[in-house]
C-alpha cells in the first residue's frame, strides 16, 4: 500500500495511520531456500567529487549545467537496476539448454546519496570506505568515481557472512555525459546499472562464471585438460571455461568482455555474472543470493529495517528512504524539492511536519522479515 502526496505546501500538527501487512508468498520448489518471497537490499549512492565540487553529479544539477540532480540520477540508476532484477532470460551456453528461468525475486531501495568533494578521494581506486561508508551494518555502499572512458568496477567482497560491503564504480559521469551529448535521452543509464548490478551481484555472493575472482581469464585445456578449481563459481547449471571451450572446438576463450568474444555458433555468455551486457541468472545463482541475504547479510534487506520502532526528526537529503515498524516523524520539515519515502510495517505518525512546495512524501506498508 502506497500513500504518494505532492505538496504545494502543508503543514501537520499531527497525522497518523496503521495497516496489517499482507502475508509475503512463498517460492518453494527448485529453489527450495526461498522462502520470504520478495527481497528488497538497501543501497547508498556517493558520488566522488572534486575538492571544487566539479567532475560529477551534484546535488543540484548534473555537473553540466542540467537541472538533473544526483539525486535524480541515483533514483533512475536504481530504477534500471530493478528493471534488470524483474527480468530473467534463458541461458545461452549450453546451446539448446532447459534450465528453468526463474524470477529473481530480488530488488534494490535506494537508501541514501552522498556526495564527497576532495580530490584525494576523486579518482577511482582512491576511495576511504572506512571514513565514507555510511551505515555499513545494514546498506550496501556503491561509489561512483572518476576514471577512464571505460565503465568498470570491483566489489568489496563475496563473502555472504562479510560485512565489508561496497563497490567502487568509474566512468559513470563520463559515460553519461558523452552519451547525453550525443542524443542519448538517459545518457546509457541501462548499461551503468548493469555494470553496478553485477557488481552487487559480487556482493551478494556470486563469482564470475568464465573467469577467475581476479577478472583474468581462466587457463584454457580442452578434451580432459586439467581444471582450476578456482574459476568454478559454485553452480553446476553456470557453463565452465572448460565447457565452453569444448563446444567451440578449443578455438577461443569465452572470456568476452575480457577477451573479445567467440564468433563461432557458441556465443559470449548472457549471464550477469560475465561482461557481456546482459543480465540472466541460473536458478542454482538465485538461489545463492537468496540463501545470503536469508543469512549473514539479513540486516541489509529492507524487511529488517521494519522490525523496530523508530522516531526520526529532521528528516530529508541526504537520507531518502525511513525505515521502522512503528514510525514517528516529528518537529521535520523537507525543502528543495526533495523525494522522502518512508517504509513502515504497523503505523506512522506525523508531527510538526512541514513540506515546501514541490516536495514529494510518499508512504509505503511493507512486510517484516518472515523467513
Amino acid at each position: 500500500m502506497r500513500f504518494l502526496t505532492a505538496f504545494a505546501f502543508i503543514s501537520l500538527c499531527s497525522l497518523s495511520f496503521s495497516q496489517q501487512p499482507e502475508e509475503n508468498m512463498t517460492k518453494d520448489g527448485y529453489l527450495i531456500r526461498v522462502k520470504g518471497g520478495l527481497k528488497t537490499v538497501r543501497i547508498n549512492i556517493h558520488f566522488m567529487l572534486k575538492s571544487d565540487g566539479t567532475g560529477n553529479f551534484n546535488e543540484k544539477n548534473d555537473g553540466n549545467g542540467r537541472p538533473y540532480s544526483g539525486y535524480d540520477y541515483a533514483r533512475d540508476l536504481v530504477y534500471y537496476m530493478n528493471a534488470q532484477s524483474i527480468q530473467n532470460v534463458q541461458l545461452n551456453i549450453p546451446e539448446g539448454n532447459e534450465i528453468p528461468v526463474l524470477e529473481k525475486n530480488y530488488r534494490y531501495v535506494l537508501d541514501a546519496v552522498y556526495f564527497w568533494r576532495n580530490d584525494s578521494t576523486y579518482l577511482y581506486n582512491t576511495i576511504n570506505y572506512a571514513k565514507q561508508g555510511r551505515d555499513k551494518d545494514s546498506v550496501m555502499n556503491i561509489f561512483l568515481s572518476h576514471g577512464t572512458a571505460n565503465l568498470g568496477g570491483h566489489a568489496s567482497s563475496v563473502s555472504t557472512v562479510s560485512h565489508y560491503k561496497y563497490t567502487e564504480n568509474r566512468s559513470y559521469w563520463f559515460s553519461y555525459s558523452g552519451n547525453k551529448a550525443k542524443g542519448s535521452a538517459d545518457g546509457d543509464l541501462w548499461t551503468q546499472a548493469l555494470n553496478t548490478s553485477h557488481e552487487v551481484g559480487h556482493l551478494l555472493g556470486l563469482n564470475h562464471t568464465v573467469l577467475q575472482p581476479n577478472g583474468s581469464p581462466c587457463p584454457g585445456g580442452c578434451k580432459g585438460g586439467t581444471i582450476n578449481a578456482n574459476c568454478d563459481d559454485g553452480c553446476a547449471d553456470t557453463p565452465s571455461a572448460w565447457e565452453i571451450l569444448d563446444a567451440n572446438g578449443c578455438t577461443t576463450h569465452p572470456g568476452c568482455g575480457w577477451s573479445g568474444g567467440i564468433t563461432g555458433k557458441i556465443d559470449c555468455s548472457n549471464n550477469l555474472m560475465d561482461y557481456t551486457g546482459m543480465f540472466a541468472l541460473s536458478p542454482c545463482q538465485i538461489e545463492k543470493i537468496h540463501r545470503g541475504l536469508e543469512n549473514g547479510l539479513k540486516s541489509y534487506l529492507q524487511c529488517a529495517a521494519l522490525s523496530d520502532d523508530v522516531s526520526f526528526k529532521n528528516i530529508g537529503y541526504p537520507k531518502v528512504s525511513y525505515f521502522g515498524r512503528n514510525v514517528q516523524i516529528v518537529d521535520s520539515r523537507i525543502e528543495y524539492k526533495e523525494k522522502i519515502k518512508i517504509y513502515y510495517s504497523s503505523s506512522v505518525e506525523l508531527n510538526n511536519f512541514e513540506a515546501e512546495a514541490g516536495t514529494e512524501l510518499e508512504i509505503i506498508l511493507d512486510n517484516e522479515c518472515s523467513f
